[in-house]
């Protein structure tokens, strides 16, 4: 009895721990903090949105129309939380932070959503079919660029793992926005360009 039992145990330990440590939920990544600025015009909080991304991520894509920011990614080296085994032993690993947000206007006010992830590098993407170099041809191109997987960049070749995301972050960033959009929604004031 003891036999069947301790097998069956283990297999249930270790699937709990898989799931609470490496499984994520698909959705996670998809969903966003959001804050809503009452009577914030959403052509200013964009604009606001932009320059504070910009501050803390140097490289910023705006789409007005969309209403949707896209910052970094940059680029940083830990040897803790990367969510590898490197982390037990103080390894590196290189990992990356982007955020995403979206300025959307709502009844009297701007909706602000912004989700910001943070992504580990699992390594290059390896050539599938080793080159043929011992193959003879009667003309040079017989092994094309997409043969050799030459078509690619080296920014194609990278692998990015999503870890998690940066909570933190997100509520600092949204918290420094609602503070500058703050006296607009009070009671009594009159917005800016009104």
């Amino acid at each position: 009895m003891t036999r069947v039992v301790r097998p069956t145990l283990l297999a249930a330990l270790l699937l709990t721990a898989a799931l609470a440590v490496g499984c994520a939920s698909p959705d996670l990544e998809l969903r966003a903090r959001a804050r809503l600025l009452p009577g914030a015009r959403a052509a200013e909080v964009f604009d606001a949105a932009r320059a504070l991304l910009a501050r803390e991520f140097q490289t910023v894509r705006a789409d007005r129309q969309a209403g949707r920011i896209e910052a970094g990614p940059v680029v940083f080296t830990t040897t803790r939380s990367s969510g590898t085994v490197r982390d037990l032993y103080g390894g590196a690993s290189r990992m990356r932070r982007r955020a995403t947000m979206w300025v959307l206007p709502r009844g009297d006010g701007t909706l602000v959503r912004l989700r910001v992830v943070i992504e580990r590098e699992e390594g290059q993407r390896t050539q599938a079919v080793p080159r043929q170099s011992y193959r003879l041809a009667d003309w040079p191109a017989a092994e094309t660029a997409l043969d050799r997987d030459a078509a690619t960049s080296a920014e194609q070749n990278e692998l990015w793992m999503f870890v998690r995301r940066d909570l933190r972050l997100e509520r600092q960033l949204l918290d420094r926005l609602a503070e500058r959009f703050a006296d607009v929604g009070a009671p009594g004031t009159q917005p800016a360009g009104r």
